[in-house]
């Protein structure tokens, strides 16, 4: 009777643990925050691969430390030393399309780096481009803090797949990172939506 009542507290225990340990972990937020943008740049044409991205205005989402602003790049850099250092150079551009007749797309990645006293903000700026009748939008954006070994992007035009690594939010020192958050993304057709994400440790 004693070990059946034993039972009996601790099994709804048990289960309320689990539950909490899942809910915990389903609500954590990975650190690759997304903004959706209707940015418009003009006439550009009716061929994306022609666009010269290294010498273009970068509009950057609201978000420390950026305030919405333009960045205009110059042979794929920008720089501005005034209260500290801010720069940003173009990395990669991946070239994409849904279907043969509808709008081509670009994801282009930036690095932005913001040092004051010293230089403890890295970005990875991933950046979706629409060239839809010769009208260029930015209308999707990815940030994500890249200060870690194995952060990146990958993107497959094949499968639509883009995934992301940027190290977590797991209040290690800025000189000691612990972790990584893994975010896999669909292309959908219009934008690119989470489908699953992992936060794996980094490896020494």
């Amino acid at each position: 009777m004693r070990m059946r009542f034993i039972l009996m507290v601790l099994i709804p225990l048990l289960v309320l643990a689990a539950n909490d340990n899942l809910s915990s972990q389903s609500e954590y937020k990975p650190a690759v925050y997304v903004s959706s943008v209707n940015h418009g740049y003009g006439g550009f044409g009716n061929a994306i691969r022609k666009i010269d991205f290294a010498d273009l205005p970068y509009f950057i989402a609201p978000g420390e430390p950026y305030n919405g602003d333009l960045f205009l790049l110059r042979n794929g850099k920008f720089e501005r030393r005034k209260g500290g250092l801010q720069q940003i150079i173009l990395k990669q551009t991946y070239y994409f399309r849904s279907d043969i007749t509808g709008p081509q797309r670009a994801l282009v990645l930036l690095s932005g780096l913001s040092c004051g006293g010293s230089c403890r903000d890295q970005q990875g700026i991933l950046s979706l481009f629409q060239l839809d009748s010769g009208v260029l939008t930015l209308t999707q954006q990815f940030r994500y803090d890249e200060q870690a070994t194995g952060t990146g992007v990958e993107f497959n035009p094949s499968t639509g797949i883009l995934i992301i690594r940027a190290r977590s939010n797991d209040d290690s020192p800025h000189c000691c990172p612990k972790s990584l958050d893994a975010v896999t993304f669909q292309w959908t057709g219009k934008q690119f939506e989470e489908e699953s994400h992992r936060t794996v440790p980094i490896k020494k």
